[in-house]
């Protein structure tokens, strides 16, 4: 979706995908160009990020386990279980962090999965998506998620500062594309494509 807004401005974009911490520390020291969609209170954080206006995706916050007996249903039911998440997740980081619930936290969404399928923790708290995707390439069928959505977040395109100068023109071409209703195409589009819905 990002390749076409900024294709139709003008401009040619190339992903680099990275861990999360080490992506964010190298668009916020301005090694990259920016972030494609994060939470938006990471400016707080890493103040070279400049946040575009409009949410451009959003992250569900989901429970996998292996064990069928486990139903959680909201933040505190995850609070008698050993958890794992991934580093760089902020809105489950401060979700967490929020409610004083203690999680482990290793690099990748499948190291988090592999800690599962080896019994080491009960629950993996994930992004749905990247934790689907996740399973599919990691072949671990005994893995599920557990119950509904914990959380729902607004994500947010980020530019570094030093390319201020494109935010008016991408922030216009992304309510744009919102308002046509192209960016919840793209994103529905992939879901099917990758038999995520």
């Amino acid at each position: 979706m990002l390749r076409e807004a900024y294709q139709n401005i003008g401009y040619h974009i190339r992903v680099e995908r990275l861990h999360n911490p080490r992506a964010l520390m190298l668009s916020n020291a301005g090694e990259f160009d920016g972030e494609l969609s994060r939470v938006k209170g990471i400016s707080a954080e890493f103040k070279n990020l400049l946040p575009v206006p409009a949410p451009v995706n959003f992250n569900e916050g989901y429970a996998f386990t292996k064990n069928p007996e486990i139903q959680i249903d909201g933040w505190e039911s995850l609070r008698p279980y050993r958890l794992i998440c991934v580093i760089g997740v902020q809105v489950i980081r401060l979700a967490m962090s929020e409610r004083n619930i203690v999680c482990q936290y290793v690099a990748t969404h499948e190291q988090a999965l592999q800690m599962l399928h080896l019994n080491r923790i009960d629950i993996a708290v994930l992004p749905k998506i990247n934790g689907l995707h996740a399973l599919r390439k990691e072949q671990l069928p005994d893995i599920r998620l557990s119950g509904n959505g914990l959380i729902k977040e607004d994500l947010y395109h980020f530019l570094h500062n030093k390319n201020a100068h494109i935010l008016p023109a991408i922030s216009d071409e992304l309510a744009r594309m919102a308002a046509a209703g192209r960016i919840q195409q793209i994103r529905e589009n992939y879901l099917v494509e990758n038999n995520f819905n």
